[in-house]
């Protein structure tokens, strides 16, 4: 097993292909809203102009040089801490059992 943040990113193209929506869009409609926190969670923005309330910011000088909107399937995505803790709590409400018996 080796982690890939392209292998991420692939999936992110492989779910807009075969559903014919935005990425953002498909996790939204499958996985956010069934867990009732699609407001909570957004995609990060790329400069420090689309910095959210609350988000961090970054004092490097290459941290708002990378398209982190582009990033969306393998690292974009951004939340607080309790909003992770819903989602965490509520994806087992979403996913089938076969959905989890495949992933094993």
């Amino acid at each position: 097993y080796a982690y890939s943040n392209f292998g991420y990113c692939l999936l992110g193209r492989v779910i807009e292909r075969k559903s014919g929506q935005s990425y953002e869009r498909y996790v939204r409609d499958t996985v956010l809203d069934p867990s009732g926190i699609s407001s909570a969670m957004t995609i990060a923005g790329d400069t420090l102009a689309d910095r959210r309330p609350g988000e961090v910011e970054y004092i490097d000088d290459h941290s708002y040089t990378m398209p982190v909107a582009r990033m969306d399937s393998h690292g974009g995505w951004m939340c607080s801490a309790m909003d992770l803790v819903r989602f965490g709590v509520n994806v087992d409400n979403v996913m089938s059992a076969s959905s989890w018996g495949a992933t094993y």
